[in-house]
């Protein structure tokens, strides 16, 4: 496994990617000022993390990824991405995980809080995410978390915002045949009267 300390500096790339691991890699970030990986690419296929090859594990422990891209792809069966106390920005996408499979687990990350970052915060494809905490913010136009395919989603808790008024925190798309277990949580969204509401979720599944 390999061991990467961030201890405040910037990994920095305009090309396809930042980081690429091929195995298991665990990134964190002890300086008491903090760095962060960067793509400061403009194109979708800008990734700061891409685990798209092998079944291995990315673990991401208080470290920051920003990509004007995708901050973080996983596209691959078996692999998996445990994401605790970071701040992830995405141009497209802060977190997609594709239509070849993955699994991502997150809990007390920051999503999206930079607003020149307007994707969205989490793009599931047929893949399977669990939402213990976090914050998940949008400062697009459209959804915050959208689930398509045969997703599996749970939410455990967290706050999903969005700014516009008609769009949703949460969507699942017209090709959804997946699950949304929903066992607590905060949903931030705008109302067509202008005013924010904050809605407290309970238990639900789809």
């Amino acid at each position: 496994m390999t061991h990467l300390d961030l201890n405040g500096h910037t990994l920095t790339s305009s090309g396809p990617f930042v980081v690429d691991p091929r195995h298991e890699i665990t990134i964190v970030d002890t300086g008491s000022t903090k760095g962060a990986i960067i793509n400061t690419g403009t194109t979708q296929t800008s990734y700061g993390i891409r685990g798209t090859t092998e079944a291995a594990t990315i673990n991401i422990d208080g470290a920051e990824i920003d990509a004007g891209g995708q901050a973080i792809l996983i596209n691959v069966a078996g692999r998996k991405c445990n994401i605790k106390d970071a701040v992830i920005n995405g141009g497209s996408y802060a977190i997609n995980v594709g239509t070849n499979g993955g699994e991502i687990n997150i809990d007390n990350a920051l999503i999206n809080n930079k607003a020149d970052y307007k994707g969205y915060a989490l793009y599931l494809q047929g893949s399977i995410a669990i939402i213990d905490d976090g914050t998940f913010g949008y400062n697009g136009t459209t959804n915050t978390l959208l689930v398509a395919r045969s997703s599996e989603l749970t939410i455990n808790g967290g706050t999903f915002t969005n700014p516009n008024s008609g769009r949703g925190a949460i969507v699942t798309d017209k090709q959804f045949v997946g699950t949304v277990t929903i066992n607590g949580g905060v949903l931030r969204i705008q109302m067509p009267e202008g005013t924010v509401s904050s809605i407290a979720m309970r238990a639900i599944s789809l």
